[in-house]
Formats: C-alpha cells, sequence, structure tokens
C-alpha cells in the first residue's frame, strides 16, 4: 500500500489497530519533516519524501486529503495509474462540479497572527475522470464528503470527493 501525503501514518494506526493480523507493506510518502516523526512512530512502516516510490508497485494506493497540494496533478494521477495494480482511493479532494481546475489559496493563521497562504487546487471532477476513468481504469465508486467550500471571487459549484479507481 502507498499512502500518498500519508502524513506521519494514521492510515497505518488505523489499519494496524483494527487489522492487526493483516499482512501489509506499507509505504508513505509525505514531507521531510513527517516522513521523519513517522518514521519513529512506526519503524515496521516506510516513509519517504522521494517521488521514486511511485518506481515500485503497490496493490492500493490512497490519496487522502493530499492531491490538491500538487500543481501538477495529473501527473501525479498518470504515477498513480502506472504504479498500481488493484486500486488508487483519492479523497478529501476539493473538485469543480461545474467548470474547469481553479487555483486558489488556502489560508491558515500563524502563531505570530501572520497568515500562511498555499496554493490548492480544486480539480475538476470531469478532468480528473477523464484521466482516470479510462481503460485499463474505471470508476467504481463516488463518495461526497460532506463539505462544501466556496472559492472567493468564483460562481463554481465545489465541494470534496472521493473517487475509487480499480484495475479493469
Amino acid at each position: 500500500m502507498l499512502d500518498w501525503g500519508g502524513g506521519i501514518g494514521h492510515q497505518y494506526g488505523l489499519l494496524r489497530s483494527l487489522l492487526p493480523d493483516l499482512q501489509l507493506d506499507y509505504t508513505c510518502f509525505d514531507l521531510p519533516v513527517s516522513v521523519e516523526f513517522g518514521s519513529k512512530r512506526f519503524p515496521d512502516a516506510k516513509f519517504t519524501s522521494d517521488f521514486k516510490c511511485l518506481e515500485a508497485k503497490y496493490d492500493v494506493i490512497v490519496a487522502n486529503g493530499s492531491l490538491h497540494y500538487f500543481e501538477h496533478w495529473e501527473d501525479v494521477v498518470a504515477w498513480f495509474a502506472k504504479a498500481a495494480t488493484g486500486f488508487v482511493f483519492i479523497t478529501m479532494l476539493p473538485v469543480v462540479l461545474d467548470g474547469r481546475s481553479v487555483v486558489t489559496y488556502q489560508r491558515w493563521p500563524n502563531v505570530d497572527g501572520t497568515q500562511y497562504a498555499e496554493p490548492e487546487w480544486f480539480i475538476s471532477r470531469d478532468e480528473l475522470i477523464e484521466r482516470c476513468g479510462s481503460k485499463p481504469w474505471k470508476l467504481e465508486r463516488e463518495v461526497v464528503c460532506g463539505f462544501v467550500p466556496a472559492i472567493n471571487g468564483s460562481e463554481a459549484k465545489c465541494d470534496y470527493r472521493g473517487f475509487l479507481f480499480a484495475r479493469g
């Protein structure tokens, strides 16, 4: 399993708790600070910040709340398609329901009162389905996550969704 943007391995900890006898070869891709902490917390799992992890094969790739932080998300999705032998689950993804993908800035307050702004892509649902839902892949399930954000200055209809793609 590849946990793309998996932080410090929360999914790994959850899977270990729920299914302690599961044979699991777990790899987590994230920022170096998360990799360092996760490696200490779960020494029997693999943590990396190296894109070369996509050269391996995985039965399952999960991207939970992470794909939309990549400017070239289309390339990441193409890498997923090559690396996954079974399923790709992309979830907690901000999607545009009635138009093209757009970039916006997610703003967070810093401790000192300033604001931190990070770009994030609201990915067009149609563009994602077009890129991921074609042979040999098919869309198995689409899930509405229940969070409906607004993009300042845009009339686009958006929400957060999850998409399970299976190799056909």
